[in-house]
């Protein structure tokens, strides 16, 4: 997997640990070792919300945390944004949160609710073309 994040034009590197949220491909094993993947600007490391709480969020010490808008249609794990927003809000996480998402027809009011629920501004929804 490789993730870019945005920089302005002109501004150094920086590394980025980034934790993604019920879409990677190699998810946290049984035994709760994180998988940590190849990303262009820093690590990323994938789990799933199941097993998201105050020790992997250590652990991994993210800047940034993604997720899917929507669980998976095959998935019942119910690993939504809104799920993961509660959990990071309970584990007192205060970096970023990306929502990745379908282009929905008012992305504004979905992003609000989103914020809504306590992140704020450190919440971005992000349409992703299919």
């Amino acid at each position: 997997m490789t993730l870019s994040l945005y920089r302005k034009p002109n501004q150094p590197p920086v590394t980025e640990r980034v934790l993604v949220v019920g879409l990677g491909a190699r998810p946290f094993n049984c035994n709760g070792r994180m998988t940590e993947l190849t990303a262009q600007d820093g690590p990323v490391m994938t789990t799933h919300l199941r097993v998201l709480d105050q020790g992997v969020l250590g652990l991994s010490d993210p800047h940034l945390v993604v997720c899917a808008l929507f669980a998976p249609m095959f998935d019942d794990s119910g690993e939504d944004a809104v799920a993961l927003i509660e959990r990071l809000q309970t584990l007192g996480y205060g970096g970023r949160i990306a929502v990745l998402g379908p282009d929905l027809p008012r992305p504004d009011l979905v992003e609000a609710e989103l914020r809504a629920l306590g992140p704020g501004a450190r919440l971005t929804l992000i349409a992703v073309a299919a």
